[in-house]
């Protein structure tokens, strides 16, 4: 064997061995990212169970109770797909395509709803953008990933 056929084997075993520094940064932009929408739901989340008991939820009367249910399952169904998100990205960072696929269904349902609700708030639709991105960049990692 030449001193070529080496190298280039070397170099495959290198590749398929070890995870590429691209999944490592988008995995810790994922738990950066998915950790502080956690942190600003269980916030929002305290926010609005404590408007049911003071005065505003005086002034808005029985609206509010059922307004509040509704608002904490949305903020838990976020969370959930946060938490589902922050998994895949680990499972990716340790190799397994599996992560893959929990991270697009968390990330993917949480983008798609920040871009439907771009019309509301500018802020959702980068949100939004974001997600979807982490997706589409770790789409392109999964050659990497066994």
């Amino acid at each position: 064997m030449s001193d070529f056929d080496e190298i280039l084997e070397t170099e495959e075993d290198q590749i398929t061995g070890v995870i590429p520094e691209l999944v490592k940064v988008l995995a810790i932009l994922s738990y950066i990212g998915h950790g502080f929408l956690i942190i600003i739901m269980l916030i929002g989340m305290a926010f609005f169970a404590s408007a049911s008991s003071s005065n505003l939820g005086g002034i808005m009367g029985a609206q509010m109770n059922g307004m509040i249910g509704a608002i904490i399952v949305i903020f838990i169904l976020f969370i959930g797909l946060s938490i589902m998100s922050i998994i895949g990205a680990v499972k990716m960072q340790k190799g397994k395509k599996i992560g893959f696929v929990l991270f697009a269904i968390g990330s993917g349902l949480l983008g798609v709803v920040f871009l439907l609700s771009g019309a509301e708030q500018f802020i959702n639709l980068v949100l939004g953008l974001i997600m979807i991105g982490l997706v589409v960049a770790f789409g392109t990692q999964l050659k990497y990933l066994k």
